[in-house]
């Protein structure tokens, strides 16, 4: 009988210890701005939210951008070329499609670069 005792006194020791530690990473939290409560809910300071909130939009921001900018050149305005014909007339000129091609992906790729850099660099600053 003692020993049932025993075990169960064991395994209250252990719950509680369970539930200080968890009050323990909470108060944590809390000093931090952020606490869990449940997997589906986290509670916030208020500055924290609104930092964050600006943080998404501005994110949110770029990528309307870019997807605004990847719009601007429908099919219908501007058909794909006769990629043959180009290379030729490339080629007649000196130049070459590959070179033109990767040109034309850098100055995309640059500008694209730009705003995320700029979008980055503002939401890591939280």
């Amino acid at each position: 009988m003692k020993d049932d005792k025993r075990v169960h006194l064991k395994i209250a020791l252990a719950d509680l210890q369970v539930k200080h530690d968890r009050l323990k990473k909470k108060n944590e939290e809390l000093r931090k701005g952020i606490i869990n409560d449940r997997d589906d809910v986290v509670c916030i300071r208020k500055d924290v939210y609104d930092t964050l909130k600006a943080s998404h939009a501005n994110l949110v921001e770029v990528l309307e951008r870019i997807q605004v900018w990847q719009q601007a050149y429908p099919l219908k305005v501007f058909p794909k070329p006769d990629l043959k014909k180009a290379r030729q007339v490339l080629k007649d000129a000196g130049m070459t499609l590959d070179a033109v091609s990767a040109d034309n992906m850098r100055h995309v790729l640059d500008q694209i670069k730009s705003m995320v850099d700029l979008a980055l660099k503002e939401a890591r600053e939280i």
